[in-house]
């Protein structure tokens, strides 16, 4: 594909060539760019399992002062308490006025 191809605004190249499809991975390095971008994704999602399965577990089972106030700023605290204003924006959920009838 010359440049007057890729710059066009046309949605069609003309002349249409087959041989862009093959241009694409002998004359630029995909295959290693996939390579590095399933490499670099892999580790990131590894690094993020590593730190935080620790913090969940003692966020969800072991006591020490101030668990509560760290939980807040963590994004599942603020989001648990988002969803509790969201769902019950009285505030009365668990109360005993909201389910006696």
């Amino acid at each position: 594909m010359t440049n007057d191809q890729a710059l066009s605004s046309q949605l069609w190249p003309h002349p249409f060539r087959w041989s862009n499809f093959t241009d694409v991975f002998t004359k630029a390095p995909l295959w290693r760019w996939a390579l590095n971008t399933a490499l670099y994704a892999g580790l990131a999602t590894l690094g993020l399992l590593v730190s935080s399965i620790p913090v969940a577990y003692a966020l969800s089972r072991l006591r020490w002062r101030g668990r509560d106030a760290v939980f807040l700023v963590t994004p599942g605290g603020r989001q648990r308490f988002t969803l509790r204003g969201l769902l019950d924006p009285q505030g009365v959920a668990g109360s005993t006025a909201a389910t006696s009838s």
